[in-house]
């Protein structure tokens, strides 16, 4: 998206290598510091409805900005006129990718700590299972529009097949005569003797294709797995989980899923599953999906793709407690844990001081 342009402007950017340039002109990226001019008697600028405050100089006005660590429009009002610009992603940002990889590892040592935590937590035999886990969730509430238009395209244009399959008709429908009829009458009779009614093979168009079949199957699992985060406790998830388990019902009372089997039991993945530019990013999905499965221990809040700050920082502090526990100076991690009747959970947060005992009468704490 390019910023837009709205003609001349006395408030003014400065770029190292162009000098004082006009503010709405200026390519801004997220979490930069910039400095500002304004030429005139009074200076009064707004951006994102806060006052940006100006200090006084000889020649002008002098402010200090510093962009959000988001990309998106930026609304800016000069002296009563508005403008936009537009923020720019920074490249050192990091990518889905890495962010699932930071998550991964925080949660891998998480497990390890567990087990110096002390803690117990009583196990049920009633059958009911605790694999749900928050790098799963955050996966389908980031993922699930994309789940959304693959949908899309395949109700549109789903795998299709033709079958064969034998019927009675009447013998003035038959338009030519297959190897079957000529068995059937064969068998039957002939001539004067040739009933009103013979065999012959039918060519019509199904969807009732193996590929199919796991797709639905696919779909019942997702609404059974959206059912049980429906039920925590978490007032966002169980709300979000709600409507997108909504969404899945719709699917499976379509049309185009009433007329498929459910496929049972385990399923592989097929040539057409491999190949075609559709069916390939579904069976993408859902491995997806549950390879989160491995993860034991989730977080007890969620964390933004674009507060990556936050992640990093609690990154950092469990790279710290690994390097203290294989030294050998961690003494207990209870501090970092949570029960509830939902699971295990990592209780770091801000202002919260999750506190890791070490050997010697220390503390390591995260703020």
């Amino acid at each position: 998206m390019e910023p837009h342009n709205s003609g001349d402007s006395t408030l003014e950017l400065w770029d190292s290598t162009q000098g004082w340039i006009p503010f709405i002109e200026a390519y801004l990226t997220e979490a930069t510091e910039y400095k500002l001019r304004f030429i005139g008697n009074s200076v009064d600028v707004v951006i994102q409805g806060v006052p940006l405050p100006f200090y006084q100089q000889q020649n002008g006005f002098y402010a200090v900005m510093i962009t959000p660590f988001q990309s998106g429009t930026l609304n800016v009002s000069i002296n009563g006129e508005s403008f936009e610009n537009y923020i720019y992603p920074d490249n050192r940002k990091l990518t889905e990718v890495q962010f699932n990889l930071m998550l991964e590892e925080i949660l891998e040592e998480a497990n390890s700590c567990f087990q110096l935590s002390g803690l117990e937590t009583k196990v049920t035999a009633s059958g009911r299972s605790r694999d749900i886990n928050w790098t799963q969730w955050s996966y389908i509430d980031r993922s699930f529009h994309h789940l959304r238009q693959i949908f899309s395209k395949i109700e549109k244009q789903p795998i299709r097949r033709l079958e064969r399959l034998p019927v009675i008709m009447k013998r003035e429908k038959v338009q030519r005569s297959v190897e079957v009829t000529l068995r059937w009458l064969d068998q039957k009779g002939h001539g004067v003797e040739i009933p009103n009614n013979v065999q012959n093979v039918k060519t019509f168009e199904t969807r009732n294709v193996y590929e199919n079949q796991v797709l639905k199957q696919q779909l019942l699992d997702l609404d059974g797995l959206l059912r049980r985060y429906e039920t925590l406790e978490h007032e966002d998830i169980a709300r979000k989980s709600g409507k997108y388990k909504a969404i899945v019902q719709r699917w499976l009372n379509s049309p185009f899923i009433k007329e498929i089997t459910e496929n049972s039991g385990p399923y592989t993945i097929t040539q057409k599953f491999r190949k075609h530019p559709v069916y390939r990013l579904w069976y993408i999905w859902f491995d997806r999906l549950y390879k989160h499965n491995r993860e034991g221990i989730g977080f007890d809040y969620s964390i933004s793709l674009k507060d990556t700050f936050q992640l990093y920082e609690m990154w950092c502090y469990m790279k710290i407690v690994k390097i203290l526990r294989e030294s050998g100076f961690v003494r207990d991690t209870g501090g970092l844990f949570k029960i509830t009747k939902d699971g295990i959970f990592l209780n770091l947060a801000e202002n919260k001081q999750s506190e890791i005992k070490l050997h010697g009468n220390l503390s390591l704490y995260f703020n």
